[in-house]
Formats: C-alpha cells, structure tokens, sequence
C-alpha cells in the first residue's frame, strides 16, 4: 500500500484511508472490511488524485511504484500483502490432451520448478526496489500481524465464493499456505 497515511502497521491503521482501488468488487469488499474507504478509479488518474489529495492511498506492487514515480508524490510503502496475483502458467485444453502423458508431467515438473524460480527471483527483486524506494527518501514497512489482516478479511471470499468456485478458492488456499 502506498500513500500518505503513514505506516499502515495493524488493521486500525487504515479505519477511513480513501484508497484507490481498481472497480472491482472483490478489492471494494476487501478494504471495506480492512475499515478503509475504497475509491473506485482509473490507473491513469492515481498521479494526480495523490497530488491534490482525492485519495490518501493506493496498492500496487513495488516494482510500479518506483517506475511510475510514485515516491514524488507519496511518503510511504506499507507491505500489507493483502492481494497476492499469481501469474498463471496455461497451456489450451487441446493442445494438453494431444500430449503423451510423459510429456504433461514434464510440463507440469518444469512449471513446477520455475514458479519456485520465479518467486524467488521477484522477492530479490522487490527487496531491491524497496531499498531503492527508502533511497528516495520513501519509508517502507511490514505491518505488525499479518495474520490480524487475514482475520480481518476471511469473511470476504466467502462473499464471492459461488462467483469465483468452491474449487479455484480451495486449490489457491492451499497452495498459498503450503
């Protein structure tokens, strides 16, 4: 999260925070139950509704922040970890089904191995952001309980559990605490 809040360290840090937020109801419902006051917006017009203070906030990964130069206009990185994107490796229905199945299980051991790569090679590069962020003069921090945030939010999938699928929903919960 990044703004000019200060640090967002517990859930109570953000009660009222106008933070921007892509329309999308999972993210409103999201930061609603975080007690925040999401705002619906366009990308393209974040720059400036920081700078005449139209909202107080917004999320994004690191990388953005530091290429957009959001650091001119904001004083703080809160690494809240409230979202998380995956970038899915996928391959057509067809195509999968005309492979032997010695060649899906080397598809499905190289992706293996390169979501752990991959993981590994945005967290180094994420650090290194962060330190080039706190370099422009921006304060970056991790939030006090992680866990406080989760249990702020657990109600929220649910709400969207019939929209999205029992079953992506459980496949992404246990992978993500794997």
């Amino acid at each position: 999260m990044v703004g000019n809040v200060g640090e967002i360290r517990k859930v109570a840090d953000l009660n009222g925070v106008k933070i921007r937020v892509p329309e999308n109801d999972l993210y409103l419902e999201t930061f609603r139950a975080l007690g925040a006051n999401p705002t619906p917006m366009a990308w393209s017009e974040m720059f400036t509704a920081l700078q005449q203070k139209t909202v107080d906030a917004f999320e994004i990964v690191a990388p953005v922040i530091f290429t957009s130069r959001f650091y001119d206009v904001c004083t703080n990185v809160s690494k809240t970890a409230h979202f998380f994107s995956p970038d899915p490796f996928m391959i057509s229905e067809s195509v999968w089904t005309s492979l032997s199945p010695e060649d899906q299980a080397a598809f499905k051991r190289a992706a293996r191995e390169g979501a752990i790569k991959q993981r590994k090679m945005v967290e180094a590069y994420e650090k290194e952001v962060f330190r080039e962020l706190e370099e422009k003069g921006m304060t970056v921090n991790d939030v006090d309980d992680v866990e406080e945030f989760k249990k702020a939010t657990a109600d929220v999938i649910n709400t969207f559990r019939s929209d999205i699928g029992a079953e992506v929903i459980d496949t992404v919960s246990a992978l993500a605490n794997q």
